[in-house]
């Protein structure tokens, strides 16, 4: 077995980096939604019937951003759901030290 490529280590910490930073403000997002007030159909004072259509095209995007970004910089195959990914399911590329 060759030693891991540390070109495809560095783009794969960079496309992993990349991934949270997208991640952790879409969590932030969906909070006030999950906590919305229920008896006056509001998030955090607005209307939902304004909030739904914008939720709906961040979820999109974050989609379109995770599927077009989650991939082995190696094969370019999608990596699937896992964070804790060491090495790319179809190529085999060590993907972290």
């Amino acid at each position: 077995m060759s030693a891991p490529d540390p070109r495809v280590i560095e783009e794969f910490r960079r496309r992993k980096k990349a991934q949270i930073i997208a991640t952790v403000p879409f969590v932030l997002v969906l909070i006030p939604i999950i906590l919305r007030d229920r008896i006056h159909r509001t998030i955090l004072g607005v209307p939902t019937c304004f909030v739904g259509p914008i939720f709906f095209a961040i979820v999109v995007g974050m989609l379109i951003f995770s599927f077009s970004n989650w991939r082995c910089p190696a094969c370019n195959s999608y990596l699937g759901k896992s964070w804790f990914i060491r090495f790319c399911p179809r190529c085999g590329a060590g993907l972290a030290p």
